[in-house]
């Protein structure tokens, strides 16, 4: 059986949600950060960093940081409806939005956004060579999550969310000045990979919002703005906790 050490205003409270979802067993232990107790010796044995939550496999592994902890949970458990959106992302660390991001990431593919912004892009090799330098191989050298060989697929999965094509944007989106001799309304797909975090939106930073993002698209993405403009205000929520769940796994950071 599980064993959670949190408690009241931790992010504890983030892992029972997912332990609860998938009616997982586990015992509580409550740690009270207000009384030290997550500085005391019995708590500081089992993390000893002292921060909450951490969660004791059935194994005897020690798990910390609830984001990591939640990713566990469901890929161990087959939790498919809080998985995260692709290989290397975070997952959901709540399930207040998991019918959200179902729908979203349904509408994702529905709407046409997958047409471009495919989700899964497959490397041959995890060798990178660039000029003047020596090779480069991601699946060794690349900080984590570092590209990983997938028997399945007989490659490297890399969850870009792009195609790396070229595509028309429209009049609308005509660049001011010729860049390199590219045609001023084609536009390499960019990366929805951690575009949570990387706002304001087009190739101009006109856009702050998703939707003012999505409206914006013409040409060859005319198709997918008309789909989602015909969505009822209330149904474009899901599209937009999906997006938001495509963030950069998180990363520790010491002060």
């Amino acid at each position: 059986m599980y064993v959670l050490y949190g408690g009241p205003f931790t992010r504890g409270l983030l892992v029972e949600m997912v332990l609860a979802e998938g009616g997982i067993a586990y015992l509580r232990r409550t740690v009270d950060i207000f009384e030290g107790e997550h500085r005391s010796p019995a708590y500081l044995a089992v993390n000893p960093a002292g921060w909450l939550p951490a969660l004791i496999t059935p194994e005897g592994e020690t798990l910390v940081e609830a984001p990591a902890i939640n990713l566990y949970l469901t890929e161990r458990h087959g939790l498919a409806q809080l998985a995260p959106p692709a290989e290397g992302l975070a997952a959901p660390t709540t399930t207040s939005f998991v019918e959200d991001f179902q729908r979203g990431r349904r509408q994702f593919h529905d709407l046409g956004c997958a047409g471009c912004h495919r989700p899964m892009l497959v490397l041959e090799s995890p060798i990178l060579v660039l000029d003047g330098l020596p090779p480069i191989d991601l699946s060794r050298e690349m900080r984590e999550p570092a590209l990983r060989w997938d028997a399945g697929l007989g490659g490297y999965p890399v969850w870009l969310f792009s195609d790396l094509k070229r595509h028309d944007m429209g009049d609308a989106n005509t660049a001011r000045h010729v860049q390199l001799g590219v045609v001023r309304n084609e536009y390499l797909t960019p990366r929805l990979w951690a575009v949570a975090d990387s706002a304001p939106y087009l190739h101009d930073g006109r856009a702050p919002s998703f939707d003012y993002a999505v409206a914006a698209h013409d040409g060859e993405g005319a198709a997918a703005r008309a789909a989602f403009v015909a969505l009822p205000l209330e149904e474009r929520g899901p599209l937009r906790v999906y997006l938001m769940s495509l963030r950069r796994a998180s990363r520790l950071v010491v002060p």
